[in-house]
């Protein structure tokens, strides 16, 4: 799904699953479009420098919630890889109690997968936010 993070330069305004109108636009309101779900914005901020939004809260997730994140094709690319690497990590994460997203050995392992084109680069964002 594409959503929109509504924007100007002082800050901030919010985002919505609708496109910003051509009135809007006008006033200066700025839009950048995301795909993916529309993020909790009770854990998020948004970089009004970068144009991003960033996590504010550690996520801690699931296993099952975490590899929800990559979908079904990503997810046998995984499987499937023979990158020691790979399998390394997906050893570890079995083994993990629990995913934090915001981890350094998470955030290197989906960096990982998008240096290998197991995932799109565009990718990356959208599994760690």
């Amino acid at each position: 799904m594409t959503y929109y993070v509504s924007f100007t330069n002082s800050g901030f305004i919010g985002v919505s699953p609708f496109p910003v109108s051509m009135d809007n636009l006008q006033l200066g309101i700025m839009v950048d479009t995301i795909n993916g779900d529309i993020p909790d914005m009770n854990n998020v901020t948004w970089d009004n420098d970068n144009h991003v939004l960033t996590a504010t809260t550690k996520p801690v997730l699931t296993k099952l919630d975490f590899l929800s994140r990559f979908t079904t094709q990503e997810r046998i690319a995984i499987n499937n890889s023979t990158d020691p690497i790979v399998i390394d990590a997906m050893n570890l994460l079995s083994n993990s109690s629990f995913i934090d997203v915001l981890d350094q050995r998470t955030m290197q392992l989906v960096g990982y997968l998008a240096m290998t084109g197991i995932i799109l680069n565009s990718r990356v964002a959208e599994i760690l936010i």
